[in-house]
């Protein structure tokens, strides 16, 4: 958490300021901080799977679900049924996702979209670990997403199961 790293990087003796390890620690608290809640999402493009370009920006306007997962991941495949929950549910009150896949293989990204039945935006650079789009987001474990306003603000992130429903049904009972 950024709190944590401050303190981090605060105990750091300042002759370090100019290090390799000090420039890292606070890279990572910077990144740390764009991704708050409050802040808007950083925004980045990769290839759907059909191999065309989609970047978040494109699907502003929308409450949105930047979903982060892969196909050999069993968590991520055992939350996949409460996503098509929630979008079978409010789709049609502009709800979308946005599922950013961490596997290499073309191949069974795909086959396990289709497996699952995931109907909404997918995009992914097969890079595994190294995907741009998890570095942006300091990715470190999967299933993780970050649910976004119609302006392209966080308003929160990591919900799961019943949290996620919970809050769908706040945002969407005040309209």
């Amino acid at each position: 958490e950024p709190e944590e790293t401050e303190e981090l990087l605060a105990g750091l003796d300042q002759r370090l300021s100019g290090s390799r390890l000090y420039s890292e620690v606070a890279g990572y608290l910077e990144t740390l901080r764009s991704i708050e809640a409050g802040n808007v999402a950083p925004v980045f493009t990769q290839d759907d799977h059909e191999g065309s370009p989609l970047s978040l920006s494109d699907l502003q306007g929308n409450y949105l679900l930047v979903n982060f997962w892969a196909s050999w991941c069993k968590p991520c495949r055992v939350e996949n049924p409460n996503l098509v929950k929630a979008y079978n549910r409010y789709s049609d009150q502009n709800f979308e996702i946005y599922q950013v896949s961490l596997d290499k293989n073309r191949k069974d990204w795909v086959s396990a979209i289709d497996k699952d039945d995931l109907d909404w935006y997918h995009v992914s650079d097969l890079k595994f670990w190294n995907s741009s789009a998890a570095q942006t987001y300091n990715i470190r474990s999967i299933p993780a997403n970050y649910l976004l306003n119609k302006k392209g603000e966080i308003i929160d992130k990591n919900l799961r199961g019943d949290a996620l429903q919970a809050k769908l049904n706040e945002i969407f009972s005040d309209k």
